[in-house]
C-alpha cells in the first residue's frame, strides 16, 4: 500500500507531458504484450502443426514401407503356393533321372527369373533342396554370407512354411527373407525346398521418399538400438536413445539444433527416425518472429516520438501559461503578458489564457489603484505622527523662551527663538524623511535650547562617524529620544546628569545610541515603556510615534531598543539601515 501511494505520488509531480508519455507506454505496452502473446501462441500452434505433419509424413513413409514388406511375402507366399509350381516341385522330387530333374530345374528357373524381373529391389532369389541343389536367380547376384544362410535355413524350417526375415545391417545392407515351400497338393505338407529373397533396402526406402515432403530427408531405422538403414551417417551416431512409440523433439549434435520425429514400425518393431536441421523447417518461423519484434520496435520508437511531439504540443500552451504565472509571482506582470503569444483559439486551454490575460489587467488596475491609495494613506498617516512632535515640543520650548524673556536674556532668547524656527521649519515641512546628518543638526538645536533651559544640570556629549549623509531618518525621529533622556535622566534625579548622543556604523547600518545617566527605571515601568502604556509627557507617545514612523519607512528592517536599570540610567538604541531606493520615502 505505501508503495502504492509513493508511485502515486511520483505519478502526480510528473509534468502533464510526462503523464501523457506514461499513460501511453502502458497503453503501448500492455497492446504489445497481449500481441506478442498472441503472436506467440499462434506460431506455437504452427510450430505443433509442423510437428504433427512431420509426424504425419513419417508416419505414411512408414505404412509404405512395411507395404514393401508385405509384397515381398506375398510375392514369397505366391511363389510358394502357385499350383503349377507346386505340382513341378512335387514331380521333381520323385524324378530319379538326373537330367530329367535338371531340365524341370532349368524351367523353375524361368520362373524365379520373371519374379525377380518384375521387382527391382529384388536383388536374388534363391531355392534350395533337401538335396543341397542351389538355385541362384536375379539381376544382380549378391554373395549371401554363410552365416547369414544359415540362418535363414535354420528360421524358415522352424517357421514351418510360415515368412521370415533377417534385418539388414551396415556391413551387409540386405534384407534376407524366405520361407519353406510345403506340399499343398494333396495337403501332406512335405517339404518341396525352400525360397529366400535378398531385396535391396535403400531401393525400397529411395523410392518412397516421395511420402517425405519436408526439404531434407535424413532418414534412419533402428532395431533394439542398432541401425538397420540410415542414408547419412554423420548425424545418427550422436542421437540419444528412443524409448517411446512415437513422438518429436529437438535435439543439439554437434553445436546445431536438429529437429527429430520417430515412430516404432508395429509389423517389424524397427523405429523409423526422420532427422534434419532445425532451420530448414522453422527459418519461416524464425523470420516471422524476428520481423515482427523488430516491426513492435520500430513501431514503438516511432509511436513514442509521435507521442512525444504531440504531448509536447498539447501541453505547450499550459507550459506558457504556467511560466507566465512564475513570472507574475516576481511581479512581472507586463512581461508576463508579453511571454503569452496573441494568438486566439477556442480551446480550453485558449479561454483559459485569454481569461489569465484578463486577470492580469484586473489585477494590474487593482494594484495601480492600491498603490494610489496607499501612498495617499501613508502621507496621511505620517503627517498626522509627525503633527503629534509639534504641539509638545512647542509647549515646552515657549516656556523657556518666556523665562528667558523675563529675565532680560535677550540675546539668547533671540538665539533661541531662531534655534525654534529652524525646528518648527523643519517640522512643518512636506520633506518626510531627513538625512541623519540634518536631523543631527537639528537635534544641535534643540540641546543650543534645552541647554538655557537646564543649565549646569545637563552636560550634552554628541560623538559622531562619517558617512551620516548615506542614512536617511523620519524627520525629527532623534530629538524625542533626547527628550526622553532628559524627562527621564534630568527631570527626576538631583544631581547633574550627562546625555550622550552616539552615532557608530556597522556594515551597513548606523546605531544611533541615546543615553544618560540618570535614576533610571523599575522593571515595571521600562516594561510599560517598551510597550507604549505610558501616557506622561515626553515619553510613550513619543517612542510610539518614532516606531511607527520607522516602521512605514524601513518595513521590519530595523531596531528599536530601550534598555534602564535604578541607579545607572536608560539607554536607547535605534538600529538603522544604508538607505534604498526601494524604501516606503
Amino acid at each position: 500500500m505505501n508503495l502504492l501511494k509513493c508511485w502515486k505520488n511520483h505519478f502526480n509531480n510528473f509534468r502533464l507531458s510526462q503523464k501523457m508519455l506514461f499513460v501511453y507506454f502502458l497503453i503501448f505496452g500492455a497492446f504489445s504484450t497481449i500481441s506478442i502473446a498472441a503472436m506467440q501462441t499462434t506460431l506455437a500452434i504452427y510450430d505443433n502443426k509442423i510437428y504433427e505433419n512431420s509426424l504425419q509424413e513419417l508416419f505414411y513413409f512408414v505404412n509404405t514401407i512395411e507395404n514393401e514388406l508385405d509384397n515381398i511375402e506375398k510375392s514369397s507366399s505366391s511363389i510358394a503356393i502357385d499350383y503349377e509350381i507346386q505340382k513341378q516341385l512335387t514331380n521333381m522330387m520323385s524324378m530319379s533321372n538326373k537330367q530329367e530333374y535338371l531340365l524341370n530345374m532349368s524351367s523353375f528357373r524361368s520362373q524365379l527369373l520373371n519374379e525377380a524381373l518384375g521387382n527391382e529391389s529384388i536383388m536374388n532369389i534363391i531355392y534350395t533342396d533337401r538335396n543341397g541343389v542351389e538355385l541362384n536367380v536375379g539381376e544382380k547376384y549378391v554373395a549371401l554370407p554363410e552365416d547369414i544362410y544359415r540362418t535363414i535355413l535354420e528360421k524358415a524350417d522352424e517357421a514351418k512354411g510360415g515368412f521370415v526375415y533377417i534385418e539388414p545391417t551396415l556391413e551387409f545392407p540386405y534384407l534376407v527373407s524366405g520361407r519353406d515351400i510345403k506340399e499343398h497338393i494333396d495337403y501332406s505338407l512335405d517339404y518341396l525346398g525352400t525360397l529366400i529373397f535378398i531385396n535391396d533396402i535403400n531401393v525400397i526406402f529411395e523410392r518412397n521418399y516421395e511420402f517425405l515432403k519436408s526439404g531434407q530427408k535424413n532418414i534412419c531405422v533402428f532395431s533394439n538400438n542398432e541401425i538397420v538403414y540410415e542414408n547419412d551417417g554423420e548425424y545418427f551416431k550422436d542421437i540419444p536413445s528412443i524409448t517411446d512409440e512415437q513422438g518429436y523433439r529437438i535435439i543439439n549434435i554437434k553445436h546445431k539444433k536438429y529437429f527429430m520425429c520417430y515412430l516404432k514400425s508395429e509389423k517389424t518393431e524397427w523405429t523409423f527416425v526422420n532427422l534434419f536441421p532445425y532451420t530448414n523447417i522453422f527459418m519461416l518461423n524464425s523470420i516471422i518472429r524476428m520481423l515482427m519484434l523488430v516491426g513492435f520496435f520500430v513501431l514503438f520508437i516511432t509511436a513514442y516520438f509521435a507521442m512525444k511531439k504531440l504531448s509536447l504540443y498539447i501541453t505547450a500552451p499550459l507550459e506558457k501559461l504556467t511560466k507566465s504565472m512564475q513570472i507574475i509571482e516576481r511581479g512581472e506582470f507586463e512581461q508576463a503578458k508579453l511571454y503569452l503569444d496573441k494568438v486566439e483559439a477556442l480551446s480550453e486551454v485558449g479561454i483559459l489564457k485569454k481569461d489569465f490575460l484578463i486577470m492580469i489587467d484586473e489585477v494590474m488596475t487593482l494594484i495601480h489603484e492600491n498603490y494610489e491609495k496607499q501612498i495617499i494613506l501613508k502621507d496621511t498617516q505620517y503627517r498626522a505622527l509627525q503633527a503629534q512632535i509639534n504641539p509638545h515640543f512647542l509647549y515646552n520650548t515657549l516656556n523657556s523662551i518666556n523665562w528667558m524673556i523675563k529675565s532680560n536674556e535677550n540675546e539668547d532668547a533671540s538665539r533661541m527663538i531662531l534655534s525654534l524656527g529652524t525646528l518648527l521649519r523643519v517640522a512643518l515641512s512636506s520633506n518626510t524623511v531627513s538625512t541623519v546628518l540634518e536631523e543631527l543638526e537639528l537635534v544641535e538645536d534643540y540641546i543650543f535650547i534645552q541647554k538655557f533651559r537646564y543649565g549646569k544640570r545637563v552636560e550634552f556629549i554628541i560623538k559622531k562617524c562619517s558617512g551620516l549623509e548615506l542614512f536617511k531618518i523620519p524627520s525629527m525621529s532623534i530629538q524625542p529620544l533626547v527628550e526622553n533622556a532628559i524627562f527621564y535622566g534630568v527631570e527626576n534625579s538631583l544631581q547633574p546628569c550627562t546625555i550622550e548622543i552616539k552615532l557608530d556604523k556597522e556594515e551597513d547600518y548606523l546605531n544611533i545610541i541615546v543615553s544618560d545617566n540618570g535614576m533610571g527605571m523599575e522593571d515595571d515601568l521600562l516594561e510599560k515603556v517598551k510597550n507604549f502604556q505610558v501616557k506622561t509627557t515626553g515619553n510613550g507617545i513619543g517612542l510610539k510615534n518614532i516606531k511607527e514612523r520607522l516602521t512605514l519607512l524601513f518595513c521590519e528592517d530595523f531596531k528599536l531598543q530601550i534598555q534602564s536599570k535604578i541607579g545607572e540610567g536608560t539607554m536607547i538604541k535605534m538600529t538603522i539601515p544604508t538607505y534604498r531606493s526601494d524604501f516606503n520615502v
